[in-house]
């Protein structure tokens, strides 16, 4: 049987998609990329914005001309969207097979087993991937005001740490260099007094494993002892995304982010202190309930002061179930994209100044892919990297001079 599956949204999902493909391969499924070859099409949903949610719809429609060529099709739904929309999904696509939300994904074996009577037939296999996300949680109970995860992924639940030690070391003995650690707020991690920073002690101790990075992280609970853990830990990258979301105390307090710019501002300046070399990231939402002119221009001066080394910026888009839904939505679609693109085209500015410190130095880089000859990968700070190459160093560490940066990535000759 072949199998063709698509994914919206964040990690957390491409591990979800992870682990299902996993299962079909290790019951003698093949995956394939054409959809008009699957047996069996999974759409793996998101419903963190409105868009994600249209995009599924969008893809559905596709999904259902494959069914109506091939009756005999199994189509599945899962992920976020088909936890608070599985009704809604019933009555629109009357085609679909069955619909499985983010909460019971780990019911998929139970789910396939009544459309697929496969049997099993497991066979370890070697990773095509040389980095692996690895969840260490599950949910999360923070409800900032904006967010529908709490709702559709349930509450915070830490994965015991010996199972994600397990899960990290079977990964690196088929191949893996690079273990990213998923949750929705991995520094609230706590299993049984094992926190977070423990957990990094205990998966660093793995042999082989090259790389550990971790996402996504609450300003709230990034701890000082989490900081020097960073510090003084080699395989660590230095790498941190720490969503900031608004500059603005108003709106932080608006969306129950529980702390103030004062406060994130103040952990900023603390990792940079002791990690000089660390690369930040971050989120902003655009557009929030009540967001003046001040407030946008809060955030924006807070982007020019942090100088972050990458900004997604996201147009607030309402969700069912939270408590922001409750606010009018006052900030007109035109102003959110006026303020979007001011502060897009200036974070770009600020991350390409900063990526062309790189110039002239030389960095290790992971490769990820070989493509038409080119290496792609990536340096410790998460930032992406091309060099030319004759041959395929992919899974390798090596060497690269940097000789152009650009917003987003770098370019440079391979070391031999």
């Amino acid at each position: 049987m072949n199998f063709f599956i698509e994914t919206i949204g964040c990690q957390m999902n491409v591990n979800d998609s992870d682990k299902i493909s996993d299962y079909l391969v290790n019951h003698g499924c093949l995956k394939t990329t054409d959809m008009a070859k699957a047996d069996l099409v999974i759409l793996n949903t998101c419903s963190v914005r409105f868009s994600a949610e249209h995009k599924a719809y969008s893809l559905l429609g596709r999904i259902k001309e494959h069914k109506d060529v091939n009756p005999n099709l199994i189509v599945g739904v899962v992920g976020c969207m088909a936890q608070h929309a599985y009704k809604e999904i019933k009555r629109r696509c009357k085609f679909v097979d069955f619909v499985l939300g983010a909460k019971n994904i780990d019911n998929f074996s139970q789910i396939i087993g009544k459309y697929v009577p496969f049997e099993y037939s497991f066979k370890k296999q070697t990773s095509e991937n040389v980095f692996r996300y690895v969840t260490i949680m599950r949910g999360c109970s923070n409800f900032c005001s904006y967010c529908i995860v709490p709702f559709v992924r349930g509450p915070e639940i830490s994965i015991n740490c010996g199972e994600i030690c397990d899960s990290v070391k079977q990964a690196v003995d088929s191949g893996v260099k690079e273990i990213i650690l998923l949750g929705q707020n991995v520094n609230s991690y706590n299993d049984n007094g094992i926190n977070f920073t423990k957990l990094l002690r205990q998966v660093s101790k793995i042999d082989n494993l090259k790389r550990i990075r971790f996402m996504t992280n609450h300003p709230k609970d990034f701890s000082e002892e989490l900081i020097d853990e960073i510090a003084g830990n080699d395989k660590i990258c230095r790498h941190i995304h720490l969503p900031m979301q608004s500059g603005s105390d108003n709106i932080l307090k608006a969306m129950n982010r529980k702390y103030t710019y004062g406060q994130y501002k103040s952990l900023f300046e603390r990792i940079k202190t002791k990690i000089p070399e660390i690369n930040i990231t971050s989120d902003v939402i655009i557009g929030f309930p009540g967001e003046t002119e001040r407030d946008f221009s809060d955030t924006f001066k807070a982007s020019q002061d942090l100088k972050f080394g990458g900004l997604f910026i996201f147009k607030y888009s309402p969700r069912p179930n939270t408590s922001a839904y409750k606010l009018k939505d006052d900030v007109t679609l035109n102003v959110k994209k006026q303020r979007h693109t001011l502060l897009l085209e200036d974070s770009n500015e600020i991350s390409k100044a900063l990526n062309g410190r790189y110039i002239g130095k030389t960095v290790d880089v992971l490769v990820e892919k070989y493509e038409n000859k080119v290496c792609e990968g990536r340096n410790s700070q998460n930032l992406k990297i091309f060099f030319d190459s004759d041959k395929n160093y992919t899974g390798e560490i090596v060497r690269v001079s940097v000789t152009r940066a650009l917003a987003n990535s770098l370019s440079g000759k391979m070391i031999l």
